[in-house]
């Protein structure tokens, strides 16, 4: 049974991180219609039945992909048992759950754009305030409330929330003030962003290690990283 169940895992991953998004905006072009024609059906929208049929079988699969896609996203941390009691692969927060919600309503946000206001410099701008806003807000919530027993998904997800804010910061000024090329802004942010981090990190750890208190930790991150290090 090793090989299917391995399988699925790998499909589950699949949908998680990279299929979800497609799946909602192939689900919605259903509903994509233009005076009262489907634009790739070349059809009456809702009442040829050609549509009809397309239009229920679309909304079935956009309701079960998100059912399923939340489930996933629920149970994504646990990665097996010992002695039936679970076994995590980091601590409890809802970090797959928040992922899964806002990627899916940034890829329902960009059909929206792309396929009604596509000239539309203001949406343009204001989608890239969403996935710059977006991308800081999970920047904050990785640094303080997800930590993998993994350290390299811990550098892998607050580096790529840091990087992917500081790129959509940048790309947005660049629509602003109408600036040709950005790449020294990005590499120059990075590199900047790269050591700071580190040294947050690095403090980070001399205070758990000297001052901290384990009676007055303000999350369950503290507790773990503490007791990691100190294990360490």
């Amino acid at each position: 049974m090793n090989l299917p169940i391995y399988c699925l895992n790998f499909v589950n991953i699949l949908i998680t991180n990279y299929l979800i998004g497609p799946i909602v905006q192939i689900s919605i072009l259903s509903t994509n219609c233009k005076n009262n024609k489907h634009i790739y059906l070349d059809v009456d929208c809702y009442s040829d039945i050609s549509h009809l049929l397309i239009f229920i079988a679309s909304m079935i699969n956009l309701v079960f992909f998100l059912i399923f896609s939340v489930l996933l996203s629920i149970y994504f941390n646990e990665i097996g048992s010992v002695n039936e009691n679970k076994v995590s692969g980091r601590i409890n927060c809802n970090y797959e759950i928040y992922m899964n919600i806002s990627k899916i309503s940034m890829f329902v946000f960009a059909y929206v754009l792309q396929n009604y206001f596509e000239d539309s410099e203001v949406m343009r701008l204001i989608m890239q305030l969403f996935v710059f806003l977006n991308s800081i807000a999970f920047t904050f919530y990785t640094y303080f409330f997800v930590l993998f027993y993994d350290n390299r998904m811990n550098i892998i997800t607050l580096y790529g929330w840091s990087y992917v804010a500081w790129f959509s910061f940048v790309i947005m000024l660049k629509d602003l003030l109408n600036i040709n090329d950005t790449s020294v802004f990005h590499i120059i942010g990075w590199i900047v962003i790269s050591f700071v981090i580190f040294f947050i990190q690095h403090h980070k750890e001399e205070y758990l290690l000297t001052d901290f208190n384990i009676f007055e930790a303000k999350s369950l991150k503290e507790i773990e990283l503490f007791n990691i290090k100190m294990f360490n």
